[in-house]
């Protein structure tokens, strides 16, 4: 098993395969994995994240989002629409991490990124509502693709059109 202290200083434990371990930094050269562990950011008053942190934060969250898109809503262990804003908040940490690395290393982690939000694109669709923004307060226009995205079906999804004034298409 290995635990995720993410954002608010709590334990996740999940399990975790051993590529999951190494992903990203598997096949990189050490001085690479030294640069991705350098580039931080402030993602409370009191805690940093790196780039290797934020990218299995991510992997992470994606993951559980579609296990839980096939469980019951009285499942106790389905996430619901603050977690998904959780989600969202952690990508938002890694795209602005990214940011600061030089050209070459972020075109490596772009690409590996590519496969984690790819599983992401297939598992929500276009949520021309805002849905999340707004229950964030958020400007939709100023945020991230993903912040325009829902899970095409599930807890998750079901909570959040709920949170935001009824039933009815996300698009």
């Amino acid at each position: 098993m290995e635990e995720y202290d993410l954002l608010h200083g709590q334990e996740v434990k999940t399990e975790v395969q051993k590529e999951h371990r190494e992903w990203p930094v598997g096949n990189l050269a050490e001085e690479s994995v030294n640069r991705l562990r350098s580039v931080q950011v402030q993602v409370s008053q009191h805690r940093t994240l790196d780039v290797v942190h934020l990218m299995r934060a991510w992997r992470a969250h994606v993951e559980k989002l579609g296990r839980d898109m096939l469980l019951p809503d009285t499942d106790m262990s389905v996430w619901g629409a603050y977690d998904l804003i959780a989600a969202y908040i952690i990508r938002d940490f890694l795209d602005s991490a990214l940011e600061k690395l030089p050209v070459d290393e972020r075109t490596k982690m772009k690409a590996l990124l590519a496969e984690v939000d790819g599983k992401f694109i297939r598992e929500t669709e276009n949520d021309g509502n805002g849905r999340a923004a707004r229950l964030d307060e958020r400007n939709l226009a100023r945020c991230g693709w993903w912040w325009a995205r829902i899970p095409i079906r599930g807890p998750v999804r079901d909570d959040l059109i709920t949170l935001t004034g009824g039933l009815g298409s996300a698009t």
